[in-house]
C-alpha cells in the first residue's frame, strides 16, 4: 500500500480520486503559511492541500493527468463519462463540456465538471492501463530487492550454466523478477526454472534484466543431471 504524507496526515494513495488545482485568490479568508497547488478530493469526500501541482502530483503517484483541465485522477478508479450542458438553473462560469463521475466510499456518486470534450475524456481514460504498466516498470527499476529473496537457497541453482548465480542470489544482487512465483513447486527454484529471468542490480541502483542461457527443459534438466551425479 503507497502512504502519501501530508502534513501530520498519513492518506492512502488509493483512497484519492481525484486531483484538481488549488487557487487562493477564491478562498482570500484561508491563508495557508504553505504555498498549496493542488486539493486532493478524497473517497470518503474529504479535501487534503498539497504543495505539489496536479501534474507533478500525477507523475509522482502514478495518476492520470487531464491535461487540458490540469486535473488528475487515480488510475485505478472506475469513472463514468457524461456529456454537460449548462441550465436556466445552472450556468457555470467556464465552458463545461464533460462531467466526469465515480463512487465514493459509501457508493453514492460524485462528480466533477471538465473543459475537454467527452469523448477526448474516454480516450484519455483509456489509456490509464498504459500509464499503470509503465509506473509499474518505473517502480520495478527502482525498488529494492524482494524479502523473497529469503526463500532462495544456493543449492537450487546449481547447473553449471547458472555459475555463481547462487552467490548473486545470496549477496543481494540479484533476484527473480516480479511474477515468479515462488510457492509453488517442490523446490525453491522450480519457477525460476520456469521463468528464466533474473533482475541484476548495479553499485549506482541501475537495473538490467538478463534471461539466463537455455530453455527451461535444459535448465531443469542440467541441475537434475547434476543432482544425479
Amino acid at each position: 500500500m503507497n502512504i502519501l504524507t501530508i502534513g501530520k496526515r498519513l492518506i492512502s494513495l488509493d483512497q484519492i480520486a481525484y486531483v484538481e488545482p488549488f487557487d487562493p485568490a477564491a478562498n482570500p479568508e484561508f491563508k495557508p503559511e504553505k504555498d498549496f497547488k493542488a486539493r486532493l478530493v478524497l473517497l470518503n469526500r474529504d479535501i487534503a492541500l498539497t504543495e505539489n501541482s496536479p501534474g507533478e502530483f500525477s507523475e509522482a503517484n502514478g495518476f492520470h493527468l487531464l491535461a487540458e483541465d490540469n486535473v488528475a485522477v487515480n488510475s485505478s478508479l472506475a469513472f463514468r463519462v457524461e456529456t454537460f450542458a449548462p441550465t436556466e438553473s445552472f450556468k457555470p462560469g467556464k465552458a463545461y463540456r464533460t462531467r466526469i463521475k465515480w463512487r465514493d466510499a459509501v457508493g453514492n456518486e460524485q462528480s466533477k465538471l471538465l473543459v475537454m470534450e467527452p469523448e477526448t475524456v474516454v480516450t484519455e481514460l483509456s489509456r490509464r492501463g498504459a500509464d499503470r504498466a509503465e509506473q509499474e516498470a518505473l517502480e520495478l527499476s527502482q525498488a529494492p530487492f524482494h524479502p523473497m529473496l529469503g526463500v532462495l537457497h544456493p543449492e537450487g541453482l546449481r547447473t553449471t550454466a547458472n555459475e555463481g548465480l547462487a552467490d548473486l542470489v545470496c549477496s543481494g544482487m540479484a533476484h527473480p523478477v516480479r511474477g515468479a512465483d515462488l510457492s509453488r513447486g517442490s523446490h525453491p527454484s522450480d519457477d525460476l526454472d520456469r521463468q528464466g529471468d533474473f533482475f541484476f542490480e548495479s553499485e549506482l541502483g541501475f537495473g538490467r534484466h538478463q534471461r539466463l542461457p537455455g530453455g527451461p527443459a535444459e535448465r531443469r534438466g542440467a541441475r537434475d543431471r547434476e543432482d544425479g551425479g
